[in-house]
């Protein structure tokens, strides 16, 4: 018998190194989905799991809780919550998972996050010590598009928290985005931010590129968890006409390359009621094989683009915009 393996964000999922040393200050988030037919007595298992992790914190005040509020949320297809002040919180999960998979449990797919206080005591996703040091002290475009291509300077970042800081409102009520690390994926270079550009007519080299980058888009998105009665969904990548499955040959310089425009809806997954994420991680995944398939730079430049809710720089993300480059020298 074939045993489903589940997709999981960081790839390696709770071995992933930005992991380690959690203690007190840090915030656990996880969001696990399951294969439909989840028993109640599974369910219970979750159940348990809360209740046993609450008896056992010791709070600094009387009715506090490790779970943040509103949180856990427990469903027959998803489980939801974000742990703080727990120096073990990674070993509890560990043990979740570990009692679902010996009840019987099919986990379809997982994300995990450290949230760790900043300089400011700002909680923000702990980046994957593995990725390169970024720089964000920019000269200019010229240096931007620099550091995407030498391997021998420092990076420019993969994110940019004041534009990627998301939420939306349904019904009064607002829903907030969870972040995972910031966007690391070993032989693929991320820039948050895009070249200036001209488009130019596609030809067979385009139609290639494309083919690939649907093919890689199709495949990912086969094993991601969709609710109900949107089975069918995933990114459709647009041209700047607005076709479907359709991307456009650009120029910035010497430099080919092709862009596409995906409607962030279509990348939106809610693990809750109250929290949102959007799938740029496995968006990114496709884009590395595509990267692979087509022979392309190992290069991606991308911007999502949102509209105010409430008050900045929280907003209502609406649309991401990629760039992909071939393998040429300026």
């Amino acid at each position: 018998m074939t045993v489903m393996q589940p997709r999981v964000v960081p790839r390696d999922g709770l071995a992933n190194p930005v992991f380690d040393g959690m203690g007190r200050e840090d915030d656990l988030i996880v969001s696990l989905t399951f294969a439909p037919g989840l028993t109640d007595a599974q369910v219970r298992l979750v159940l348990v799991w809360i209740r046993e992790v609450e008896r056992s914190w010791q709070p600094g005040d009387p009715g506090t809780s490790p779970f943040a509020a509103g949180e856990p949320f427990v469903h027959e297809q998803q489980f939801h919550a974000r742990i703080s002040g727990l120096p073990d919180s990674r070993r509890r999960v560990r043990s979740l998972i570990d009692d679902l998979v010996a009840g019987g449990v099919r986990i379809h797919d997982g994300f995990f996050a450290c949230w760790r206080p900043n300089a400011s005591g700002v909680l923000r996703p702990r980046p994957d010590p593995r990725a390169p040091q970024e720089t964000s002290n920019l000269a200019d475009l010229a240096d931007y598009a620099d550091r995407l291509w030498n391997p021998d300077l420092a990076p420019p970042p993969s994110e940019v928290a004041a534009e990627l800081t998301g939420g939306f409102l349904v019904s009064d009520e607002l829903v907030v985005e969870h972040r995972g690390s910031p966007l690391y994926l070993p032989g693929l270079r991320i820039g948050y931010g895009l070249l200036s550009c001209d488009h130019v007519p596609a030809d067979r080299r385009t139609e290639e590129v494309r083919a690939a980058l649907i093919a890689a888009v199709k495949r990912r998105w086969l094993a991601v968890f969709k609710a109900p009665g949107r089975e069918g969904t995933r990114p459709l990548p647009r041209s700047q006409a607005g076709g479907a499955d359709r991307i456009d040959t650009i120029v910035a310089g010497s430099r080919r390359g092709y862009s596409c425009t995906i409607d962030a809806a279509q990348l939106l997954d809610r693990p809750s009621p109250t929290t949102c994420r959007y799938r740029e991680y496995e968006l990114m995944e496709a884009l590395l094989d595509t990267v692979d398939a087509a022979g392309l730079a190992p290069v991606i430049t991308w911007r999502r683009f949102s509209t105010p809710v409430v008050l900045p720089p929280l907003g209502q993300p609406v649309a991401i915009v990629l760039q992909l480059w071939e393998q040429t020298t300026r």
